[in-house]
């Protein structure tokens, strides 16, 4: 019996056995904002997607209206979550030293080397989620791509401003 208890527990700790189908999971990211219109197809085909990329994973999106009033209320409830969305109306310094939010270095470097790679050309964006060096949020680089980091031109201002002497 103890032979047959310890070969078990062995098993257990080896992983899953070959050709096994992965365990299914569910991770929750939790978002700044109301469901819109089209969401529940997009999450769809969200889900699709990531289905060829991590079988039986799947995104459920939690979305919260007044993200900033109901983000205190959301850590205090204990639930634990996977993802959640960190902004300007999020206290990111306090809830580091809260232990509300996990350290990503290590896990971006182990399992998204392409964050690692993303971080190095959008350094000033990716330094917004950073303490004291330390990486805590990645940031959304998709909205920052047409603009610029620290100044903004509109076409129309163009022929009254020397751009190129600001940017020296």
């Amino acid at each position: 019996m103890i032979l047959l208890t310890l070969i078990l527990a062995l098993t257990a700790c080896l992983g899953p056995v070959a050709g096994a189908e992965p365990e299914a999971v569910t991770l929750k990211l939790y978002y700044d904002g109301a469901e819109g219109e089209g969401s529940a197809d997009v999450i769809k085909a969200f889900n699709e997607k990531l289905a060829d990329l991590l079988p039986n994973t799947t995104l459920e999106i939690v979305f919260v209206a007044d993200y900033a009033t109901n983000w205190p209320l959301l850590l205090a409830g204990g639930e634990q979550m996977d993802l959640a969305w960190n902004g300007w109306s999020t206290p990111m310094q306090q809830d580091v030293l809260d232990g509300n939010l996990l350290p990503l270095d290590d896990l971006v470097a182990e399992y998204a080397p392409n964050l690692v790679e993303e971080s190095e050309i959008w350094e000033t964006a990716y330094n917004s989620g950073r303490l004291n060096g330390q990486l805590w949020a990645i940031p959304s680089v998709q909205p920052t791509v047409p603009e610029s980091q620290a100044l903004r031109v509109y076409d129309c201002m163009m022929p009254y401003l020397d751009v190129d002497a600001m940017v020296e």
